[in-house]
């Protein structure tokens, strides 16, 4: 009798934590190609960047300028996330805030990030008379990196009772803006020449080591009741009230209302930021500026770690659309649609990284130091040594207003004849999708709505609507997601993100029109006209 009793103890303290099946294809990911943006633009807003371009270069006859512009873009971006339960053979224990033990299953989901683009645009711009002239070959170059990696490791008692989270994680984000001039502006007596003139601004940041645990101190039903919302015609909302409350639930209506004690978060992170501005080649003499003018750079770089120990506290809502039955991992099992974004509630650690960037930013203050050093130009400037006033002067004088008039007109006429920019679709949503065996959020769903029909954007398709995509966008589900992740996650380098072709074979991945670069052609010339134009 003794030894039954202490059998049946004993088997209740090594109670197998929840581990409902969860394929192990559950993944999903979409990857765009930006070579695909002019297409793309045009297809969801009927506006044609080509023709954009054609407008201002043909505008510019009429002012008798002569405007020729080039462009050039390409990258890639790689979004792919996957859950999954581990395969370990023993249970783990993990001790949640109040102290008490619990044997757990591990759910684990991981995202994985690449971006990387790269811009060329160039313009050509030349007009003169007999008093003023111009001859500009204007140029930008920008490229952006991103890279974040993302390991987030739930806990789980027997009762799919979640005890809390463990996170890992490392980020980068590098952005590069190289604007260059080479031409001169002349009148009848003087001239500026800008020689391969070039203002470069960098700017990095970046998350690595981050290691942070969060345990509630309770066990939180969270994701049985979100079940329940996805199996049950009683529920169509969950909201999670995680702060200092009392364990408990309660229902009003058709909304539950989960509250927990959250805990506490711990944990640490190494950041760095840096920005470096760099102007070379400036023609400060002619300006009026000593010559120590021509080149100045203005950088800055700050790195520290951190640690976290925190209480956390936040305040989730899970709407329930729809469920449904498919096969898109494989087998037939039973999916619902939730208005929610996250994968998994425990994303909110990633806060902690985040939040510290915009504080250090501030701190660093570039604004400031820019504004400092603009200061510094003014104080240093002797008008008697620029040659800025009399080019003004000629340029007054010129027939450059009556010409920048004729350009205006002319685009703002031609651009009225265009299509005003209307999005294609009349309404989207974006649902995260449940899997009611497993109880996890295992993908995401966008459709979208044109002229009173659903359509699939991306996604498993639950209500198989008909698919529409984009040119440059990819998607990928179940097997081939998992096989397409890891690819992904090779991928450090921009090179390696772009797919750059070895140095001798061709590369076509510069073929449409950034929209910066764009804006920033238009930009130039409106500045010609603000800066040429004489005072009222």
């Amino acid at each position: 009798m003794g030894l039954a009793v202490f059998l049946m103890l004993l088997s209740s303290v090594f109670l197998p934590a929840y581990s409902a099946e969860l394929p192990s294809n559950a993944s999903w990911g979409f990857e765009y190609d930006w070579s695909y943006l002019d297409q793309d633009t045009e297809y969801l807003f009927s506006v044609n960047l080509e023709e954009m371009v054609s407008i201002i270069e043909e505008a510019g006859e009429k002012g008798d300028m002569n405007i020729e512009i080039d462009y050039a873009l390409g990258g890639k971006t790689y979004f792919y996330n996957s859950v999954e339960i581990s395969n370990s053979s023993s249970l783990r224990e993990v001790t949640d805030g109040s102290g008490d033990k619990h044997f757990v299953t591990e759910r684990i989901t991981t995202y994985t990030v690449r971006h990387s683009t790269f811009a060329t645009s160039s313009i050509h711009i030349d007009w003169g008379d007999t008093k003023a002239s111009f001859d500009y070959d204007l140029s930008l170059e920008s490229s952006d990196l991103i890279i974040i990696d993302i390991e987030i490791i739930e806990f789980f008692n027997a009762n799919n009772e979640l005890i809390g989270a463990d996170i890992i994680s490392n980020g980068e984000f590098q952005y590069t803006n190289l604007m260059g001039i080479d031409g001169q502006i002349a009148g009848r007596n003087t001239s500026i020449e800008f020689d391969k003139t070039k203002l470069q601004f960098d700017l990095g940041w970046t998350w690595s080591n981050f290691e942070a645990s969060w345990r509630l101190n309770s066990p939180s039903s969270i994701y049985t009741t979100i079940n329940e919302a996805a199996t049950s015609e009683d529920i169509d909302t969950v909201v999670w009230d995680c702060d200092f409350w009392e364990p408990s639930n309660e229902t009003f209506g058709d909304v539950m209302y989960v509250y927990d004690d959250c805990g506490q978060v711990t944990g640490s992170y190494d950041s760095n930021y840096n920005y470096d501005l760099h102007l070379t080649n400036f023609p400060a003499e002619d300006f009026g500026l000593p010559s120590f003018w021509n080149d100045i750079r203005i950088t800055d770089d700050y790195g520290d770690d951190f640690d976290i120990d925190t209480t956390a506290s936040f305040y989730e809502e899970f709407y329930y659309n729809s469920t449904k039955e498919d096969d898109f991992l494989g087998e037939e099992r039973t999916f619902a649609t939730f208005d929610y974004l996250p994968m998994t509630p425990a994303m909110f650690m990633l806060q902690y990284p985040l939040t510290s960037s915009s504080d250090v930013m501030e701190e660093m203050d570039i604004e400031s130091v820019i504004d400092t050093e603009v200061e510094e130009a003014e104080e240093d400037y002797d008008s008697e040594e620029s040659d800025l006033e009399y080019l003004v002067d000629d340029f007054d004088s010129s027939n450059l207003e009556r010409d920048l008039d004729r350009f205006s007109e002319e685009f703002q006429e031609e651009m009225e004849k265009l299509e005003e920019p209307e999005f294609r679709y009349e309404d989207a949503f974006l649902y995260a999708i449940w899997d009611t065996e497993s109880r996890a959020f295992v993908s995401y769903q966008l459709d979208v709505k044109e002229d009173g029909n659903w359509e699939s954007m991306f996604g498993p398709n639950l209500d198989n609507y008909e698919a529409e995509s984009l040119s440059g966008m990819k998607t990928h589900v179940g097997s081939e997601s998992v096989e397409r992740q890891q690819e992904v996650k090779e991928m450090q380098t921009s090179d390696d993100i772009i797919g750059l072709k070895s140095a001798g074979e061709e590369s076509t991945t510069l073929e449409a029109l950034p929209y910066p670069n764009l804006l920033w052609v238009v930009l130039v010339v409106a500045c010609i006209a603000t800066i040429s134009r004489p005072d009222d």
